[in-house]
């Protein structure tokens, strides 16, 4: 029995398109949780329904970023017709997403770490805001080589995979 991969009858989406469809739906579930955060806040709480309509401001930018990626990456778009490897134009595409994506998930850890570290030494909640982008910009300052050298990590490995995939296999067992 020949065993065939998928790759030998149709090249699927690219990884970069898989990559902004995953983080869009992450970028859509943190909306939800920050529009919902930022109702309750209004009801509850009026002094601190800034921190949620601060986060809703700068999630609805990442995702208009990440659908115009999505849009870019589509298979559509990369590939002509009767394509069956992947291009040098895809791979670039996907180690180029590949660090956009790191960059943006490492973005977003540092910014919910800021936030709650913020909130556990802030006396008032009224300084919470100020103090989170205080840690952040001070993160920032410290890891940017750490972050750099992240992305160019997460790039490399996403190079080395594509590159796998774009060479034919001949193999048949």
């Amino acid at each position: 029995m020949v065993k065939r991969s998928l790759r030998d009858f149709c090249v699927g989406e690219p990884d970069a398109h898989v990559m902004t469809r995953r983080s869009i739906c992450v970028v859509m579930i943190l909306l939800g949780f920050s529009l919902v955060a930022g109702i309750a806040l209004f009801i509850f709480a009026r002094p601190l329904t800034y921190l949620a309509i601060i986060s809703s401001f700068l999630l609805l930018v990442a995702l208009a970023f990440t659908s115009f990626l999505e849009r870019k990456s589509r298979a559509k778009v990369l590939r002509s017709k009767g394509q069956s490897q992947i291009s040098e134009e895809e791979v670039e595409m996907g180690v180029q997403y590949a660090g956009i994506y790191m960059a943006l998930a490492l973005i977003l850890l540092f910014v919910a770490g800021c936030f709650i570290v913020a909130a556990t030494f802030a006396r008032e909640w009224s300084t919470v805001g100020g103090l989170s982008v205080v840690l952040f910009l001070m993160a920032g300052l410290i890891l940017v080589p750490y972050l750099a050298l992240f992305i160019k990590g997460s790039a490399q490995d996403e190079r080395k995979k594509l590159e796998r995939e774009a060479v034919p296999s001949s193999k048949s067992e």
